[in-house]
């Protein structure tokens, strides 16, 4: 890793999106789907199908009695479980929040150690899982400080999306050197090891 050579400080922040699938906005996956060049009247139909759908919970071997549907009041999200849309809407979404949080924020920066090759990005992303980072300020104070910042917006972006984030599940580290710092969201911390890596 070309930070360890280097013996560059970064932060990264390792987070999950809480049920990315069934919190998708259809007119926004939609809308992100005619970005890239899908027809209208296929998003026309999707829009019509979803909005009229009548739905059961199943309760044991039946149905429980009553149904629902989306409404402007009481909207649903999603485009139903298992549906194979989903994760090309998700892609298509989150997409755009990469574009827009590119557009603010460098993240994290790189190059191979004899310096002829750079990269730079703010997020890692694998379906709803992202590590965002930071390596563009010095100090830890600075690097905290910058690292909250990025996060707040990917954070505020997934919002805006109808997404949240799985609070149970954000991680926190701090590479310096060879040594691996890590904050959890209960506060506990320490320094990164072989043991550590096996709970996670």
């Amino acid at each position: 890793m070309a930070t360890r050579q280097l013996k560059q400080e970064l932060l990264t922040f390792d987070n999950d999106a809480s049920a990315c699938y069934d919190r998708i906005i259809p007119v926004l996956a939609l809308m992100a789907s005619r970005r890239v060049g899908m027809p209208l009247l296929p998003c026309v139909l999707v829009a019509n199908v979803l909005s009229s759908v009548i739905y059961s919970t199943k309760v044991g071997p039946g149905l429980a009695e009553g149904t629902y549907q989306h409404t402007i009041t009481h909207p649903i999200y999603g485009t139903g479980q298992g549906s194979c849309a989903l994760p090309v809407f998700w892609l298509l979404l989150s997409l755009i929040l990469i574009t827009v949080l590119r557009k603010h924020h460098v993240g994290m920066k790189f190059s191979s150690p004899n310096g002829t090759m750079t990269a730079q990005h703010p997020i890692d992303r694998l379906v709803d899982g992202t590590t965002i980072g930071t390596n563009e300020a010095g100090e830890l104070e600075s690097l905290l400080q910058a690292g909250a910042k990025i996060a707040q917006e990917w954070e505020s972006l997934l919002f805006l999306s109808g997404g949240t984030l799985v609070k149970k599940c954000l991680f926190l580290s701090h590479w310096l050197g060879v040594e691996r710092r890590y904050w959890e969201n209960d506060g506990s911390g320490g320094v990164f090891d072989s043991t550590h890596l096996q709970r996670h």
